[in-house]
C-alpha cells in the first residue's frame, strides 16, 4: 500500500509541480486553495497544471471521483465530462454528498441543453474545451466569490426550473435600485467580483458587501449566487414580469 501511495504522489507531482511533497514524502501544507482535477485524458491534465501552477494561490491535484468528494481540503473541482450521462450522475452524487465543493463542468458540447443540465445537476461553473486560461480564471475567481459561471440565458432557464419545482416566490419583477446598486447590479451581471466591483467603483470592499446584502433583501434571496440567479431572471422575464 504504501508504494502504490508513494507511486500515486509522484504520479500527481509530474503532473502538477505545484503538488510538492517534503523531504520526509509527506505532501506539504500551504495556505493555497486546493483544486482536485478529475480527468483522464493526460495531455490535457499537463496543459491545466501548467497553467494553474502559475497561479500562486491555487494547488492543483489530480483526483479521481472518491477522492474527489472525500477530500475535504478541496475547496474546487474540475471535472472534465467526457462520457456526458456519466457526468452529470457524477455531477448529482457530488451535489448530494459536497454540497459546499464548487465545481467547474468542462465540455467539448457547449449547447445550451448540456450547460443547462450541468448546472442543474450542481455544477457552479461551466467551459468548454477550448475556454482560454483567462476564461478558466475568470470562471475560478467568480465561483469562489460566491456566483455561478454561465451565460445570462442559462442561469435563467435554471431559475426558472428550480422555481417550478421548490415553488418559492422571488419578487416578479426588479423592485426599484438606487443608481450605486444598479451600477454595482451591471457589474454584477457581467461576472466581476467584489473585489473588481470596488475597484471600478472606486469603493471600497467592504462597502460593496453592504450593496449586495441591500440588494439580497430586495430580491428576497440569502445568498450571492441566488442574487445573481435572480438578476438573470429579472433580465429574462423584463422590467414588467
Amino acid at each position: 500500500m504504501q508504494t502504490v501511495e508513494a507511486n500515486t504522489r509522484s504520479n500527481r507531482a509530474s503532473y502538477c509541480p505545484s503538488y510538492e511533497m517534503n523531504t520526509t514524502g509527506q505532501e506539504r501544507s500551504q495556505e493555497r486553495t486546493r483544486m482536485g482535477l478529475l480527468l483522464q485524458e493526460p495531455i490535457r491534465l499537463v496543459g491545466l497544471c501548467a497553467v494553474l501552477d502559475g497561479v500562486p494561490w491555487i494547488e492543483a491535484v489530480p483526483v479521481g471521483l472518491r477522492e474527489g468528494v472525500e477530500d475535504k481540503s478541496l475547496a474546487l473541482l474540475l471535472l472534465c465530462m467526457v462520457d456526458r450521462m456519466e457526468a452529470f450522475r457524477q455531477l448529482r452524487e457530488i451535489r448530494i454528498r459536497r454540497p459546499e465543493l464548487k465545481v467547474i463542468a468542462m465540455c467539448a458540447e457547449t449547447s445550451e441543453e448540456t450547460m443547462i443540465r450541468a448546472i442543474s445537476a450542481g455544477a457552479k461553473g461551466f467551459l468548454g474545451e477550448s475556454a482560454s486560461p483567462d476564461q478558466l480564471m475568470q470562471c475560478i475567481e467568480v465561483m469562489m466569490s460566491g456566483s455561478i459561471w454561465a451565460p445570462r440565458k442559462v442561469l435563467a432557464h435554471v431559475i426558472e426550473q428550480a422555481l417550478s419545482v421548490r415553488g418559492d416566490t422571488y419578487p416578479p419583477t426588479r423592485p426599484p435600485l438606487t443608481q450605486r446598486e444598479q451600477e454595482v447590479v451591471r457589474l454584477l451581471a457581467a461576472a466581476r467580483s467584489n473585489r473588481e466591483i470596488a475597484k471600478k467603483l472606486g469603493i471600497e470592499e467592504r462597502t460593496v458587501k453592504a450593496h449586495m446584502a441591500k440588494l439580497m433583501r430586495k430580491a428576497g434571496v440569502e445568498n450571492r449566487t441566488a442574487l445573481t440567479m435572480q438578476l438573470a431572471r429579472w433580465a429574462h422575464k423584463g422590467p414588467t414580469g
